[in-house]
């Protein structure tokens, strides 16, 4: 496959991990962007958190940054378009970081081990089982995260 094609692909991921980060929080916190001002706020998040792929090519600043940035997106977008607590808001933007690593975690070790393959030469891997492994993450954070919040949470409207 293509280097267009990977870059594509891991662009879309990119996105497609920055509306289910934002879906768990808005989850986490019981609200809904609504009306034009939500949905603008939501989108204007998405695109934003676009950067993390392009500040990969900088170890520097991504390995050692990546963490902190992704919860001051969060929390930024959290303090600007829901109600509630900070300290809420703080542990939704958690939550939602950590419940990505460790489902991304899981599932690299899992797969790396079913395919007996280390895990440094798993990732670095443009096929496939890559795309396998990769939509099988987001798969399992979309319901693992719905079963954190339906056990944290009554049903809302």
């Amino acid at each position: 496959m293509s280097a267009t094609f990977w870059k594509v692909f891991e662009l879309a991921i990119s996105v497609l991990e920055n509306m289910l980060l934002l879906g768990f929080c808005m989850d986490f916190m019981q609200q809904r962007p609504k009306g034009k001002r939500g949905k603008f706020l939501w989108l204007f998040a998405v695109l934003v958190g676009m950067i993390f792929p392009a500040l990969e090519k900088y170890p520097a600043i991504y390995d050692r940054w990546e963490l902190w940035l992704t919860l001051l997106w969060l929390f930024g977008y959290l303090a600007v378009s829901t109600r509630g607590s900070i300290l809420r808001k703080i542990i939704a933007a958690v939550v939602a970081r950590e419940l990505t690593t460790f489902v991304n975690t899981a599932v690299l070790f899992g797969c790396s081990l079913l395919l007996q393959e280390s895990v440094a030469s798993f990732i670095q891997q443009q096929d496939i089982a890559r795309i396998a492994t990769v939509l099988l993450t987001k798969i399992l954070y979309f319901f693992v995260g719905k079963i954190l919040n339906g056990l944290l949470f009554e049903s809302y409207k």
